[in-house]
């Protein structure tokens, strides 16, 4: 039972790890991009270290209208109400 318990929790954070690199890997790519994004809302599905996984992007305006404010939300995509990390950034016009 130990030996179990010790498999889950190395494979809980592994899947976890796997998310906030997905999601900062996402805030990466629109921060080196050449467009500045739309406020918007959009569901992506990638595969980070083997695992595929489900990010919800919420792109809004902010009081500064050369910045937007992205939130993300990573979910395992075979248990999409299972949110493995949120990250919040924001990002400015290129």
């Amino acid at each position: 039972r130990a030996g179990s318990l010790a498999t889950d929790g190395a494979r809980e954070t592994r899947a976890r790890l796997a998310a906030t690199w997905a999601a900062s890997n996402r805030v990466a790519e629109l921060r080196a991009g050449t467009q500045f994004p739309p406020a918007a809302s959009n569901r992506l599905t990638i595969e980070q270290a083997g695992l595929a996984l489900v990010i919800d992007e919420t792109v809004a305006d902010t009081a500064n209208p050369t910045i937007r404010r992205v939130s993300l939300s990573v979910s395992d995509a075979r248990e999409p109400g299972r949110v493995l990390a949120n990250l919040t950034a924001f990002v400015g016009r290129p």
